[in-house]
């Protein structure tokens, strides 16, 4: 992952990426039936 660019690869089976201090600008992979949240801020 890191050789195409990301900062931090996450294993979802391993830990939860919300529970992280880093804040992440995309999400390249979402499994299936999974979900994809959008937040912006003003």
């Amino acid at each position: 992952m890191k050789s195409l660019g990301a900062d931090l690869a996450i294993d979802y089976t391993k830990e939860k990426f919300e529970d992280l201090a880093e804040k992440f600008d995309a999400v390249k992979a979402v499994k299936e039936g999974g979900s994809v949240v959008a937040l912006t801020m003003d």
